[in-house]
């Protein structure tokens, strides 16, 4: 007697099913060049008097904007 279970022939998309997960699963493995790679890529984005490392101050934002709009809105 045949089993009247679900197959790959019935169940369509069962290979690309098969693939996607197979291909979900490796991509999540960290590889040996990950580590190198960011490492490498923080160093070109992060020089000396770089700005992306600068601390973050809005209240000199807010103050700049205000002096660039009350210059521009001068008669």
């Amino acid at each position: 007697m045949r089993s009247r279970g679900l197959s790959a022939r019935t169940v369509p998309g069962y290979w690309s099913l098969l693939a996607i997960r197979t291909n979900l699963a490796a991509r999540f493995v960290p590889t040996l060049v990950t580590p190198v790679m960011m490492t490498s890529a923080m160093s070109v984005a992060i020089r000396p008097y770089s700005m992306a490392v600068t601390p973050s101050s809005s209240r000199t934002n807010a103050l700049a904007v205000l002096m660039i709009d009350f210059m521009v809105y001068l008669p």
